[in-house]
């Protein structure tokens, strides 16, 4: 026979823990989207940081703090239709900083999405790692976008206007 009061305090933990559980943010909800607000299709391509813990290969520095290497990845072309919206960075974000390029026709002239932060991308669908741009490759001027501190997602939204011409 169960013990009332163990019975009640059990139920009384397993109902916090399943109210912690629906608290919890979907896995789906932790992503970088891209949304087009205009009213052409616009090319995407989307840059980040990647951190490699570079500290196991020194096997002689034992005492040593973490040591981390950073490379720049970019990958693309992601094509967005009027009005759609799409993950380009699917789970939980890692870094304040993001970086893309785009581009879309309008009134007959190409309008871009572009800024100063170099990265390279080709014609293509690509994944390239580093931005020292190999044979087939272009570096092109990506904009920053700030996601904060701690966000761990976030969603852009691409207007006319916010491109640059």
């Amino acid at each position: 026979m169960l013990n009332k009061d163990f019975l009640i305090k059990t139920l009384g933990s397993v109902s916090v823990f399943c109210a912690g559980l629906v608290a919890l943010p979907e896995a789906s909800e932790a992503q970088l989207r891209i949304c087009n607000e205009t009213l052409a299709p616009v090319e995407v391509v989307v840059g980040y940081p990647t951190y490699i813990d570079v500290s196991s290969l020194d096997r002689v520095r034992r005492n040593r703090p973490r040591q981390t290497l950073t490379r720049w990845d970019s990958r693309g072309w992601y094509t967005l239709r009027p009005r759609q919206c799409q993950t380009v960075v699917p789970g939980p974000l890692r870094n304040r900083y993001y970086y893309f390029y785009g581009q879309t026709q309008r009134g007959g002239r190409t309008r871009y999405w572009r800024g100063d932060s170099a990265f390279c991308i080709r014609s293509e669908a690509f994944t390239a790692q580093g931005t020292n741009c190999s044979s087939g490759y272009r570096r092109q001027g990506f904009q920053r976008i700030d996601i904060g501190p701690r966000a761990t997602r976030f969603t852009l939204n691409l207007t006319q206007s916010s491109y640059d011409n």
